[in-house]
């Protein structure tokens, strides 16, 4: 007679229990990885104390990852059922458990290896790694989980067995990069590493539910929470600064200067350009009592060089601050390269003449390396939410998640026109030293997704024809297979953003009258343009087109009568 294979047999409901367990398991590590690990806030916790968010970016967070919860959940409770049938296992939830912690694994290596450039050049080589930690992590997960007692595999298990390999995994990231640009016997030692992290994490898992706690589990959940709240309150506080004990500078009779760079912002999109819609009626207003310069060019057709030209009054030959093609494979290397040494800054020059110097801007281009000769520097960061997340990864090839991130507006790479207007605000001294402000908005920068409300302020209903996340270079690749309506649709996001800039634009220009009255000198302008789709083209990378160099500029100062200007001057020029 045949001996019988005794195998733990489960119900319809037990079913459904295992797979709902696998999911929330796998949703609730998901989110932690991210905020510890991906969205870097440890660092910015405990050394920049700058990383922003709020409640709707986090809970857009947890949203985008649902689809990749339960994903990996049911192909986790299938390869559980598969092989507790066909391998004679004789526990599903443990098989289930092994796979999800090593998918999970291997989800957040393929995450991390997005920042290898330098190492990974393809998509294939990052999925190659990817599945190699997966591999190398399955046969230890499932010895371990042998090994280990556990009688029943409730959320608490599954999240801690799903949540330290990872964990373990994804902070030796540098590491694993380390050793992936050295020699092959560095990635043995690397994948040997990573087996005895994977022990080491799950030593201390409870055994028995009744003979251990399950504190562990909570300790990294219980850090995200305190993270995310910690980059919640930063987003209330960002720029907020104790003046006391800086001793005021004399400067008798200077008047207080304001520069807002509205980046990106062409002058043909406002109407007194021009333009048939009016996208900025706030920002019109408050310019017609002073002077509107109709022919204002930029010197150049990117953030950085156009900003040093400002500060420096010299062409871009003339200051050395350009496009630094070293970038494109070395992803340390700055975007620009560095001034000249024999360069003047206006900061510099103001602040001996008694000013204090004050920047507050959206993108980080603005400023240039340690020669900026600001007395302060505020640069909010908002980037790590679009590039190093999972849900931001899924983002890339699931309609879900892009629904779910364009919806909550959350993945926007930069603190947005009322983020910079808050901040602008606590940031300035409450003291009688004349000032020098200069503000960055970049609103009208791509990714183009303007709220709601600002669409309804225009009247236009865009729908969606395609990603309102994809990058100015994806968009023009793209631009001969996209739907009919593209150029219509693109322009219509582009007039969203510049409204919703203006709707902030309008108060933050009010507390400058009100705070500094008729006495302040006030600049605003764009940096550059951007193309919308003409000639097949979306972005400012492309050339110099007319629609690229013309901005707009408005100035009011004392002394100063309302008019137009027609004569074409360069922004180089407000030095």
């Amino acid at each position: 007679m045949q001996p019988t294979r005794t195998r733990t047999t489960q119900s319809g409901s037990g079913n459904l229990l295992l797979l709902l367990r696998l999911f929330l398991g796998a949703l609730i590590a998901l989110w932690v990885i991210d905020v510890l690990v991906n969205l870097e806030l440890v660092r910015g916790f405990f050394l920049d104390h700058d990383s922003l968010g709020n409640p709707q970016s986090f809970a857009g967070l947890l949203l985008g990852e649902l689809q990749i919860a339960v994903a990996v959940a049911v192909a986790s409770w299938l390869v559980g059922l598969a092989v507790e049938r066909f391998v004679a296992a004789s526990r599903r939830d443990r098989e289930a458990v092994a796979f999800l912690s090593a998918t999970t694994v291997a989800l957040a290596v393929l995450v991390k290896t997005a920042a290898w450039h330098s190492v990974l050049h393809s998509v294939g080589s990052k999925l190659l790694v990817s599945a190699v930690a997966g591999l190398v992590a399955w046969p230890v997960l499932r010895f371990l989980t042998r090994a280990r007692r556990i009688d029943a595999w409730g959320i608490p298990e599954i999240i801690q067995w799903t949540l330290l390999p990872a964990l373990a995994i994804t902070f030796a990231n540098d590491s694993l990069k380390r050793a992936l640009a050295g020699s092959p016997p560095l990635v043995l030692v690397w994948v040997l590493g990573v087996c005895a992290g994977l022990c080491a994490a799950l030593l201390f898992v409870r055994t028995r539910p009744r003979t251990r706690g399950s504190w562990v589990v909570w300790l990294p959940v219980l850090a995200a929470i305190l993270l995310a709240g910690n980059a919640c309150v930063n987003s209330w506080t960002c720029g907020r600064f104790d003046y006391e004990g800086v001793p005021p500078r004399r400067s008798e009779g200077r008047p207080p200067i304001f520069l807002i760079v509205l980046d990106t912002v062409r002058a043909d999109h406002l109407r007194c350009y021009g333009y048939s819609r009016d996208t900025m009626p706030a920002l019109e207003r408050w310019a017609s009592g002073g002077l509107t310069v109709t022919r204002a060019v930029s010197p150049g057709a990117w953030t950085a060089p156009v900003h040093a030209s400002i500060f420096t009054g010299r062409t871009v030959s003339g200051h050395g601050v350009h496009y630094n093609p070293a970038r494109t494979t070395d992803p340390g290397a700055p975007m620009a390269t560095q001034p000249y040494d024999d360069v003047s800054w206006l900061p510099d020059m103001l602040r001996a003449e008694g000013y204090h110097c004050l920047a507050v801007s959206a993108n980080p281009l603005a400023m240039y390396g340690d020669s900026t000769g600001f007395d302060r520097v505020v640069m909010p960061r908002h980037r790590q939410w679009r590039f190093p997340t999972l849900a931001g990864r899924a983002d890339e090839r699931s309609p879900f998640a892009r629904g779910v991130n364009e919806w909550m507006r959350w993945r926007t790479p930069y603190v947005d026109a009322r983020g910079i207007a808050d901040i602008t605000r606590r940031a300035v001294p409450d003291d009688d030293r004349p000032l020098f402000l200069f503000v960055n908005f970049l609103d009208a920068h791509c990714p183009y997704n303007p709220p709601p409300a600002a669409l309804r302020e225009l009247g236009v209903r865009p729908g969606r024809l395609f990603s309102r996340y994809q990058w100015n270079g994806a968009t023009t690749r793209l631009w001969d297979s996209l739907p009919d309506g593209k150029a219509q649709y693109v322009a219509d996001l582009y007039d969203g953003e510049l409204r919703w800039l203006d709707m902030n634009l309008e108060s933050f220009l009010r507390w400058i009258d009100e705070r500094y009255g008729e006495d302040a000198i006030v600049i605003v302008t764009s940096d550059h343009g951007e193309e919308l789709g003409e000639e097949g083209r979306v972005g400012h990378e492309y050339g110099l087109p007319q629609r690229v160099l013309h901005v707009p500029l408005f100035v009011r100062g004392p002394g100063l009568a309302p008019g137009t200007l027609d004569e074409v001057i360069s922004l180089r020029r407000l030095f």
